[in-house]
């Protein structure tokens, strides 16, 4: 059996140990950092981008995004505002959003060609930044009640 180490985990660790080692901060303080809850949100976000490129599913959306707009740079500019908005109900934060949209839109920068039309990593870039963004502020009072049915129907 392979063992792989996971890229987030390793950066955490290697805060922990060279900070202290170049004296930007004692160990006590390094480690203290840990405990924060946004912390383990960005390290839980990068292991799902991982999750993401590593299953391969970015390369199975794009595809589908590719067949279903047949190219066209306008429809594919409103699939991935699509793609993310969708998200918004899975993913509840807008960096993790980002994360799993961020293979999507390489993927389609480079089977389109990026480097022939420079508007396609544009507009596939501004589409992933801003859409995720504006979800999160717009239907966070869908998600609200969201919350409040489940809480009510936990105490049920």
């Amino acid at each position: 059996m392979v063992y792989r180490i996971n890229p987030p985990a390793v950066t955490a660790m290697m805060i922990i140990v060279l900070f202290p080692l170049f004296g930007v901060l004692g160990f006590e303080e390094s480690a203290s950092t840990l405990g924060r809850e946004v912390i383990w949100l960005i390290i839980a976000m990068l292991m799902m981008g991982a999750a993401v490129e590593k299953t391969g599913m970015d390369k199975r959306i794009t595809y589908n995004m590719l067949v279903f707009t047949r190219g066209n740079m306008n429809l594919i500019t409103l699939a991935l505002i699509t793609a993310g908005f969708i998200l918004t109900f899975f993913v509840p934060n807008a960096i993790g959003r980002v994360v799993v949209l961020v293979p999507i839109a390489l993927g389609i920068v480079h089977s389109i060609g990026g480097d022939e039309n420079p508007n396609v990593g544009k507009a596939s870039m501004f589409a992933i930044t801003y859409t995720p963004i504006i979800c999160a502020v717009g239907s966070s009072p869908v998600l609200r009640d969201r919350f409040m049915l489940l809480a009510c129907l936990s105490r049920c």
